[in-house]
């Protein structure tokens, strides 16, 4: 049996009773993959998860390798399956709390988290260093339906971003330099794209790094 402890902030966007409560946290990959679980369609019928690419888990190492100030701030979206008492506030109950939240992995047992989103960038983060911290979204004690409407919700919302989005953002920035970093990512700012579109260059590249779970 072993036992991870995060501190994280304890919050809830709705005031309902049945809606879903957050912990906000950041972690180890290596731990992560310890205590939860990324199914796959070919290891369990109905798993909510698409097969691992290994194109999309090499281009996420590939892309922290390139450029040590190459980063995903976006954060990987989690359910854990938890007692209460195992979620222990540091503060009142107010709209956000800081508190601990203790997992507990039992050999034999199924593990008490499910990935919901995130999964290749788990994985691709694993492989350049299992120490890599990523910033954590984790449902508490969500029901089955709570994590399907979750995951369909999630997964099918990704979009492509024009150019003038990012310039109506009003940042100072140096193009010819946005560009060469962009490169790292396998992303161009050619304007005949229309968007910011992927460098299409070698055949293993099929999605953004930063975007993994989804091709933008």
């Amino acid at each position: 049996m072993a036992i991870f402890r995060y501190e994280c902030l304890v919050t809830k966007q709705q005031a309902e009773h049945d809606a879903p409560t957050f912990c906000l946290f950041h972690a180890p990959v290596g731990e992560i993959l310890q205590w939860a679980d990324i199914k796959r369609l070919e290891e369990e019928p109905g798993a909510p998860q698409r097969r691992t690419s290994p194109a999309k888990v090499k281009a996420i190492k590939r892309f922290l390798d390139t450029d040590r100030r190459n980063t995903i701030p976006t954060s990987v979206v989690l359910t854990i399956d938890v007692p209460l008492n195992r979620i222990r506030r540091r503060e009142p109950d107010g709209p956000s709390t800081l508190a601990v939240i203790e997992i507990e992995v039992t050999d034999g047992a199924l593990k008490p988290g499910l990935v919901i989103d995130g999964q290749h960038r788990l994985l691709g983060m694993n492989d350049y260093s299992p120490a890599t911290d990523v910033n954590v979204v984790a449902i508490i004690g969500a029901s089955d339906m709570e994590k399907a409407f979750q995951f369909l919700v999630i997964n099918n919302k990704a979009s492509k971003v024009s150019m003038d989005h990012i310039r109506a953002l009003a940042l100072h920035y140096e193009e010819a330099a946005l560009k060469t970093r962009l490169e790292t990512a396998r992303l161009t700012l050619d304007p005949n794209v229309g968007y910011v579109g992927l460098v299409n260059n070698e055949e293993d590249m099929v999605c953004s790094p930063q975007f993994a779970g989804k091709c933008i």
